[in-house]
């Protein structure tokens, strides 16, 4: 865990002088992103200190400005401003860390821009409640309502951070101007476009329950096993990943009957509870974290022996007797891995870099060398899924072998990985305009007229809100069913309307029992 140290500004020092001794203070003494830290690189990969649940590779600062931000390269934040903007990425990750650390980066970025309109230079002393009010101009006309608000929120605590520790000429009071966007406008053909957009397609939901049925292979299983725990309960697909694998709560109520639910991690502040599944979808929703811990028992096998065996390849069972070897061949690679011919586990070693060694005609590799080539694809922050709630890979419910859900490679034998909500979208229909199939396309299904059914993963929790708000649900009931720190974040859920949506829940429920008693008989 890196050491904070506590900034104290020195009152009998200007603006600039106090400004000087913040960044020497974030530059040389703070360990945040690391003590080997390249402080004047464009890019920080900053991965290991920024967990963000669904989401697998790097996150990276890189510290272009307003203007570039969307490209791979061009013009980065001008001096002085850039040290700052560093020092204060640095240091508020330590006192105030957050997981969009875009938002925070693109509110700086706002307010270099507006200096440099304003002063013709990136001073930030120079910061003052017109400066933060053009800032805030520029975020609402680069961003949709919604993200400009978390980013203004942003921008005022960077303005309270500097006239607190007095790195402004004068200081200033300022509140964010950018309101949470508002779904008042209920009626006309905008507002119920709008709705649609937010809910599943009818045909999209009256397939779900025939796509889990007919599912035998793993990604089908797999991800329409996820939908259906998501039809159970209002969550976000993120806190889905985050199960544990011995998630299931049973507790007998006082006329004897059993309530059932799942341990749950909210992922927007609220604390960790357990969320209770509406009777009529129990048998449903157990059904289908039974069907998940089936498909994902070797991939928690994987992930326990990497925790108990650092730096040691696993082996298959049948792959056992290769245990103690200097040398493997490439159809030894290939079984290990799972590839197909021994040809391509060759091909597979060399290209990443595998020591080879000839014999005659025969070609060999380091087995020590194959062992350390599958080591470095071991995920992010092992052995945490996550790391906030010390949750193992080894005892996480969705975990899968690497490249389960690829189409055109085979699942590692020997290697896993995390579902992913890119995953779970591309399943559902997202991917097919790049040329991948979904679970519906690969199943036979469509929307009426022949186009692709697309469902996105969170469309089903603003389907069971709006559910919800029509069956009569307080506002804090509802908070509380979701997950919810704050009962406000229930207004953008809310899609009720006077042509209500046509699918009741109870009729979505008794499709996938009735589905199953069919596949059952």
């Amino acid at each position: 865990m890196s050491d904070i140290i506590q900034f104290i500004p020195r009152n009998e020092c200007d603006a600039a002088h106090n400004l000087k001794g913040f960044i020497d203070l974030c530059r040389n003494e703070l360990t945040i992103f690391g003590e080997d830290l390249d402080w004047d690189a464009g890019v920080w990969d900053v991965t290991p200190w920024v967990f963000i649940s669904g989401r697998k590779g790097r996150v990276a600062l890189t510290w272009s400005n307003h203007d570039t931000s969307k490209q791979k390269t061009g013009a980065l934040l001008s001096l002085p401003f850039l040290n700052f903007a560093k020092s204060y990425m640095r240091y508020q990750h330590g006192m105030k860390p957050t997981k969009i650390v875009g938002f925070r980066l693109s509110a700086l970025r706002a307010l270099e821009r507006a200096l440099l309109e304003l002063h013709g230079d990136s001073k930030v002393e120079r910061s003052d409640a017109e400066v933060f009010n053009r800032s805030a101009q520029l975020i609402r006309d680069k961003f949709k309502a919604s993200t400009s608000y978390r980013i203004g929120s942003q921008l005022g605590m960077i303005s309270h951070f500097l006239v607190e520790n007095k790195l402004v000429a004068h200081a200033f009071i300022w509140k964010n101007p950018l309101k949470r966007s508002q779904d008042k406008n209920r009626v006309g053909k905008k507002a119920d476009e709008d709705r649609l957009n937010k809910l599943p397609s009818e045909a999209g939901l009256s397939a779900l329950p025939h796509v889990y049925n007919l599912a035998t292979e793993a990604p089908d299983i797999i991800s329409t096993s996820i939908v259906a725990v998501l039809c159970g309960a209002s969550d976000r697909i993120n806190e889905v990943f985050q199960l544990p694998v011995d998630c299931e709560v049973h507790e007998k109520q006082p006329d004897g009957s059993e309530a059932y639910g799942l341990r749950w991690w909210p992922s927007k502040g609220a604390a960790p509870m357990v969320k209770w599944i509406i009777g009529t979808m129990v048998d449903v929703v157990k059904d289908a974290v039974s069907k998940l811990r089936k498909e994902t028992e070797e991939a928690r096998r994987m992930a326990r022996w990497y925790e108990e065996n650092a730096n040691r390849v696993y082996l298959p069972e049948d792959c056992l007797h290769l245990k103690g070897e200097k040398l493997i061949t490439g159809k030894d690679v290939s079984k290990i891995i799972g590839l197909a011919q021994p040809d391509e586990g060759i091909r597979w070693a060399r290209n990443v870099g595998v020591k080879e060694i000839k014999s005659g005609h025969h070609i060999y590799f380091n087995f020590h060398e194959f062992e350390k080539a599958i080591i470095k694809m071991l995920p992010k922050h092992f052995p945490f899924l996550n790391p906030e709630t010390s949750l193992n890979y080894s005892g996480a419910l969705l975990v899968v072998p690497r490249n389960v859900f690829h189409p055109r490679r085979v699942a590692y034998r020997c290697m896993f990985e995390t579902v992913t909500t890119d995953t779970i979208n591309n399943q559902l229909g997202a991917g097919q305009k790049h040329g991948k199939a979904s679970v519906f396309s690969r199943l036979g299904f469509t929307e009426p007229d022949g186009s692709p059914i697309v469902i996105t993963s969170h469309q089903f929790r603003h389907w069971l809100n709006t559910l919800a708000q029509r069956g009569g649900l307080s506002q804090l009931d509802i908070a509380k069913w979701s997950g919810r720190k704050d009962i406000r974040q229930n207004e953008v859920y809310d899609h009720v309307t006077p042509h209500e949506f046509s699918l009741t829940p109870y009729i979505m429920w008794k499709l996938f029992a009735r589905n199953r008693v069919i596949k059952n008989a």
